[in-house]
C-alpha cells in the first residue's frame, strides 16, 4: 500500500513536470514568434518608397534628389527632398538657367555645391505628402541617392528612372518607414541599375 502511494506520488510529480515543460515550450515558442514578428513589422528608420509600372522599390535614405532636363529650355533642374515622418520636404532647387516658369519668390542662396556649379540655388521648404512625377526619355529623369545620406553635400548615385519605364509613366514617391519586412519583400531602388 505504501509502495502504491509512493508510485502514485511519483507519477503525479512526473506528469506535472511534463505538463509544466509543455507549457514552458509553448510559452517560449509564442514569445519567440512575437519577437520575430515585432522585428519584421516594427517601423524602422525613415526612407522613401518609389512605385512605378506595378513595381515598388525603396530608398534606404531619407534624402534624395530629382534631376531632369527641362522640356522647353533643355537645361537641367534639380530638386532636393527630405522625407520626414508622413511628408516629403522640398528643401532646395538648383536651376541651370533662370527664365519663365522658374520660382522667383523663394530665397536665392549662394550655391556651394560643386556638382551644380553655375546653377541658381533656391531655398524652397515646401511640404508635400507625396510626389507624382511623369518621366520620359526626353527629360532624362533621374533620381539621385546622395553618397552620405545628405542631399546637401555631394552628388551620389544617379538612378535613371526614365530607363526603367515607358515614356510618360508616372513615378509615385512617398515617405516610408523601412522595416525589416520591407527589406525582405521589396528591393532597394539601386538594384534596378543591374538590370
Amino acid at each position: 500500500m505504501l509502495r502504491n502511494r509512493i508510485d502514485r506520488d511519483n507519477d503525479d510529480q512526473y506528469s506535472m513536470s511534463g505538463c509544466t515543460g509543455f507549457f514552458a515550450l509553448v510559452g517560449i515558442t509564442l514569445l519567440g514568434g512575437l519577437l520575430i514578428a515585432g522585428l519584421l513589422l516594427l517601423p524602422g528608420h525613415q526612407g522613401v518608397q518609389v512605385s512605378f509600372a506595378e513595381q515598388t522599390c525603396y530608398l534606404d535614405r531619407d534624402k534624395f534628389e530629382l534631376k531632369w532636363l527641362h522640356s522647353v529650355e533643355k537645361q537641367w533642374w534639380v530638386e532636393s527632398y527630405q522625407a520626414k515622418s508622413d511628408n516629403l520636404l522640398l528643401t532646395d532647387t538648383y536651376l541651370q538657367t533662370f527664365g519663365a516658369g522658374t520660382p522667383s519668390t523663394e530665397k536665392a542662396l549662394k550655391n556651394t555645391r560643386p556638382e551644380y556649379e553655375d546653377y541658381v540655388h533656391y531655398q524652397i521648404n515646401t511640404t508635400l505628402t507625396h510626389l507624382d512625377w511623369m518621366v520620359s526619355s526626353n527629360i532624362q529623369a533621374s533620381l539621385i541617392i546622395p553618397n552620405d545620406g545628405s542631399a546637401t553635400t555631394t552628388q551620389g548615385q544617379p538612378l535613371p528612372v526614365y530607363q526603367w519605364v515607358d515614356d510618360y509613366t508616372n513615378i509615385h514617391i512617398a515617405p516610408q518607414k523601412i522595416s525589416l519586412w520591407t527589406r525582405l519583400t521589396q528591393e532597394p531602388c539601386h538594384e534596378h541599375l543591374a538590370r
